[in-house]
Formats: structure tokens, C-alpha cells, sequence
């Protein structure tokens, strides 16, 4: 038996097997699940250039195949000096390590997932002091808790969305 990664059946003509890096509109995804039906899972790598907003999608469409994106990889948008807002799509459940580390800009972050259940550490470390973060009301104190020791300061708000 080989080791290596090859297309998946369906997976369409791009070549897309897990581990495949790929590029949709202003993004780097990293391919990290595809199901026998072709569909998938996605991890949000970071972008192509600097931006002032980000918008994490739900999903994301492939050689006619839906990818969601669930997760949001280390060092994503570590250091983007221009980024302001982030919307974390309604699929993520996974945020890594640094994702938006030193992002000194950034003062609007609206989470609309209700999945996230694993947070990287130092993932909002180095963000403006006056950031507001707005979270699912059903998901509050669970998020709150998993906000903690991420870089969360007292100066910032957390809202209930």
C-alpha cells in the first residue's frame, strides 16, 4: 500500500483529496474531510491579502460540490494590520491557535455559530481593548467560558447576539 493522498471518488477534476489546499474568492481553504458523496469539510487558512473585513462563510462550493467550513486554522490571520470586523460563519467549530493574533485593528467580532466548541490558545490575543464580541444568546456562558485565557481583556464587551 502507498501512502499517498489520492483524489477521492467524486471529488471532481480539481483534484481535491484531504489535505489539498485550495482557493475560493479571497481565501485559503485546506481540504480536511470529504464524504462519499463528494461533499466536504473545510478549513479557513487564511487570505490571499490583507483585508478589513472578514466573512467566514458557512459553505463553500467546489467543482458543484459543498464544502462547509468548520474550522478556522492556526495563524489564519495572524498580524493583519487593516482588519477591523469578523464573522464567524454558522459552521465553525474549531478556532486555532492565533488565529487572529495581534490583529491590533480589530474591534467588531460576531460569532454566529452554535457548534464552536474548541478555541485555540491565544486565538484573539492582541486585538484592540475596545473589541465587542457578540455571541448566540443560547450559547452565552458556555462561549464566555471558552473565551476566557484566549486574550480576552476586561476592557472589552462580550453581547449576547
Amino acid at each position: 500500500m502507498q501512502d499517498e493522498k489520492k483524489p477521492e471518488t467524486g471529488a471532481g477534476s480539481r483534484g481535491i483529496f484531504i489535505g489539498a489546499a485550495i482557493q475560493s474568492g479571497n481565501y485559503k481553504y485546506k481540504v480536511v474531510k470529504i464524504q462519499r458523496n463528494g461533499n466536504g469539510q473545510v478549513c479557513l487558512m487564511g487570505a490571499k491579502k490583507a483585508l478589513v473585513t472578514v466573512k467566514v462563510p458557512e459553505s463553500i462550493k467546489l467543482d458543484g460540490k459543498t464544502f462547509q467550513v468548520t474550522e478556522i486554522g492556526d495563524n489564519a490571520f495572524k498580524n493583519q494590520k487593516k482588519l477591523k470586523k469578523v464573522i464567524i460563519g454558522e459552521n465553525v467549530q474549531k478556532i486555532g491557535a492565533k488565529a487572529f493574533y495581534g490583529c491590533r485593528k480589530l474591534t467588531s467580532i460576531t460569532i454566529k455559530s452554535k457548534k464552536l466548541h474548541k478555541m485555540g490558545k491565544k486565538a484573539f490575543q492582541g486585538i484592540s481593548p475596545k473589541a465587542v464580541i457578540r455571541i448566540p444568546k443560547k450559547k452565552y456562558k458556555k462561549y464566555r467560558k471558552l473565551l476566557k485565557g484566549k486574550g480576552i481583556k476586561r476592557t472589552m464587551k462580550i453581547k449576547k447576539n
